[in-house]
């Protein structure tokens, strides 16, 4: 009976894995920063438009496969203000799988 070949993993380094986590929060970073438009149509009422800034970003990310994939558990929050005052913070927690196909495309 034939040996089955085995699939090569592509080596992956400390340095690799860090400038690989870079890219892909770079690029979470930037899904969440989309966001803005949605909260700020969702909290501005008639004439009064609301005020967003996004608070504290708390990243908990694996890279795996070779830094061809990576996984990302994301906790932030949007503060948001209406008229000046400040609504309850917007808090989120979302997960993230990523694939590095020459640039990161994260979901």
């Amino acid at each position: 009976m034939p040996t089955p070949k085995r699939t090569p993993v592509l080596e992956c380094s400390a340095a690799d894995k860090t400038r690989a986590r870079d890219g892909m929060l770079k690029r979470i970073q930037r899904k969440i920063e989309d966001e803005r438009g949605k909260i700020i149509a969702q909290y501005s009422k008639d004439q009064v438009k609301a005020a967003v800034e996004l608070g504290p970003v708390d990243y908990d990310a694996t890279i795996l496969e070779g830094c061809l994939a990576g996984t990302a558990r994301v906790k932030y929050e949007w503060r948001i203000f209406v008229n000046g005052k400040p609504v309850n913070p917007l808090r989120k927690d979302k997960s993230f799988r990523c694939m590095n196909l020459g640039g990161w495309n994260c979901f």
